[in-house]
């Protein structure tokens, strides 16, 4: 298992990243990973449900972890079908804190104090800038997916790998993006 020291230096959906066997709890972000919205309605990513019925199965906790609102998220859930594969869901009234920058940080904290883990027995699973420098700061292991920009990644992927990315190029070009000022 990645140890906490190493969260930061864990690969972000690179060649080598598949979901370590010993993983204790799966933290997700719900919009543009977990649910894309195609053909007007959501829709679960390709491979999310065998990703999440693998960690079902091994009675691994699988938690929802989202700035948006919990009607909005158990709506959008229910749509795509998922809603029997998830565990717990921490919304943005419950798990989101406010920053200096006006920005709002995923509590990833509270799930893991909840259900008595440590962060190196975690894994948080997003695809923005934002959901990694949540991942960071609480220093829990990271994989950073693609949301449209690869609309064919798959998510079983990360039980067997391996990927077709170069998480180092792919992070620099994130952080450029995620750190242009807006206006």
């Amino acid at each position: 298992m990645k140890t906490a020291s190493m969260a930061s230096s864990m690969p972000q959906f690179g060649a080598g990243t598949v979901i370590p066997g010993d993983v204790r709890l799966i933290l997700i972000d719900c919009f543009d990973t977990l649910v894309e919205f195609r053909d007007w309605q959501w829709r679960p990513r390709r491979g999310v449900v065998p990703l999440l019925s693998h960690f079902h199965v091994n009675s691994v906790p699988r938690v929802v972890i989202s700035d948006a609102a919990a009607d909005t998220i158990a709506s959008a859930l229910a749509q795509a079908g998922l809603t029997p594969y998830i565990d717990r869901v921490y919304d943005g009234d419950l798990a989101a804190e406010p920053l200096a920058d006006g920005q709002r940080r995923k509590r990833l904290d509270l799930p893991l104090a909840d259900l008595g883990l440590t962060a190196d027995q975690a894994v948080f699973i997003g695809d923005s800038q934002a959901d990694a420098e949540a991942a960071r700061h609480f220093k829990v292991p990271f994989v950073r997916v693609p949301r449209g920009e690869d609309s064919t990644f798959d998510f079983s992927v990360l039980l067997r790998g391996p990927s077709r990315y170069d998480s180092g190029d792919f992070s620099v070009k994130m952080l450029d993006h995620w750190r242009k000022p807006v206006g």
